[in-house]
């Protein structure tokens, strides 16, 4: 009985880790970057781009706030440091996501 209660312990030490209910987004433009933090989950992608700044679609993200595709540089979006697969519309955010938008 002692044996169990001891080895019980050793269980309950461990740290749970907190999730953070926030979402990040990290803009980077041609190195400098900027983050954001929002208290949003269930809305997709491109509705929390919408709530701050000025955006273009085609096809794919063409432009943040009037920074555009150049040929020579695009929109890099990652979600917990992995390419986005899917469009911006069918990604809904989940809280503690990392959001990286990177002109590069």
């Amino acid at each position: 009985m002692l044996l169990y209660l001891i080895a019980s312990l050793g269980c309950q030490s461990q740290q749970k880790t907190q999730t953070n209910k926030f979402v990040s987004l990290e803009l980077t433009v041609l190195g400098k970057t900027s983050i954001e933090n929002y208290n949003a989950s269930g809305i997709n992608l491109r509705q929390l781009l919408e709530v701050k700044h000025n955006i273009t679609f085609a096809g794919r993200l063409r432009c943040i706030d009037n920074i555009c595709d150049s040929g020579k540089y695009w929109w890099h979006v990652l979600v917990n440091d992995q390419m986005l697969m899917q469009g911006a519309e069918q990604y809904k955010l989940q809280k503690g996501d990392k959001i990286s938008l990177r002109f590069e």
